[in-house]
Parts: C-alpha cells; sequence; structure tokens
C-alpha cells in the first residue's frame, strides 16, 4: 500500500495544532495561500525543501508548491520513495483534496480531486 509523501520530521505538534499547509490566523495575510511558497513555507515548516509550482519534486522531503495561481487555494506534491508522486490541495472555502499523478508538480496537483490518497 502506498504511503504519503513522507513523516513529518521535528518537534510533535499537538492534535489540535493547524497544519503546516493550512494559512494561520496569525499570518499577515490570513486566509489565503498568496505567499505560501518558497520562503513563505520555509518559515513554517524548515525540515522541508520547496520547489516553484512548476518544478518538479524529487523526493519525500521536497515539495513542488502552488499557492500563487490562486490565492484561496494551495497544492503540493511530492514524490515519495516508492515512486508515487502524491498530491494534496487545500482550498479555503471546499477543503482539501487529495491525488496522485505522473506529474509531480504543484501546478499538476491543482487537479487533486480524491477524498483520500
Amino acid at each position: 500500500m502506498a504511503r504519503g509523501p513522507g513523516p513529518r520530521t521535528g518537534p510533535p505538534r499537538p492534535a489540535s495544532a493547524t497544519p503546516w499547509w493550512r494559512p494561520r490566523a496569525s499570518t499577515p495575510t490570513p486566509q489565503t495561500y498568496a505567499t505560501a511558497e518558497g520562503a513563505g513555507l520555509t518559515a513554517v515548516e524548515p525540515a522541508l525543501t520547496y520547489k516553484a509550482k512548476a518544478t518538479a519534486s524529487t523526493g519525500q522531503n521536497d515539495v513542488s508548491a502552488d499557492g500563487t495561481t490562486n490565492a484561496g487555494q494551495w497544492a503540493g506534491a511530492a514524490l515519495s520513495a516508492s515512486g508515487t508522486c502524491f498530491w494534496i490541495k487545500d482550498n479555503i472555502a471546499s477543503g482539501t483534496t487529495y491525488g496522485t499523478g505522473a506529474t509531480c508538480t504543484g501546478t499538476a496537483a491543482l487537479g487533486a480531486a480524491g477524498t483520500s490518497w
């Protein structure tokens, strides 16, 4: 059975903590993903590396992220150790969807439409 992009590294977070991919109320622009690429994500989760939305992920701790196509949604793709590319998309209005695909980019991850991987 395929697993997600890989285990999260770093200190454990309480179950009530906001997931690292969701906008936080304490950010300068709450409820937007407009800065959720590159340096903006590194500040939130430095254990991962981030690539531009059109650049493919090359490993499980390497995320291709798209937070600028639509400020109300974010999509990410990460290549697992098994070679499967896992997609995740979070839309502020409609929630989180999941998928897998041959193209391992944040832009491709905008196509995630499933309720689970």
